[in-house]
């Protein structure tokens, strides 16, 4: 499975998106706000100490396999990048590692940071 997932995210072949669904930013609010979901940025640390997400635990995608064993695979996941790339190969490695309850945010912090809510700029 993890050789299928090298091989799309350099574009060799189409794995479907049906191992994560993608969700707005008013769902992605609701479903934090519910408790239920863990969000994780997966954007760089400098992206994330210019700005993020009040409560984001900051994993960037390129340290997420080596850090995999953070998460639990029992939990729910949102995932959030700038715009929705890093997020989208992010939910890919994920559901590689078993992960079921994972959705990714449509748009990342850009729109997000549009609706002007819980984001702290530093």
């Amino acid at each position: 499975m993890l050789l299928s997932l090298l091989a799309y995210l350099i574009g060799e072949t189409n794995i479907p998106d049906t191992s994560y669904q993608t969700v707005d930013i008013e769902l992605a609010k609701e479903l934090l706000e519910s408790g239920e979901y863990t969000l994780i940025d997966v954007r760089s640390q400098s992206e994330y100490d210019d700005e993020h997400i009040i409560g984001a635990h900051l994993i960037p995608c390129e340290e997420l396999e080596t850090r995999i064993n953070e998460l639990n695979k029992d939990k729910n996941y949102m995932i959030i990048c700038r715009s929705g790339n890093r997020s989208k190969k992010a939910c890919m490695i994920l559901a590689a590692y078993g992960f079921k309850n994972i959705l990714n945010i449509d748009g990342g912090i850009k729109k997000w940071y549009n609706t002007n809510e819980k984001v702290s700029k530093h």
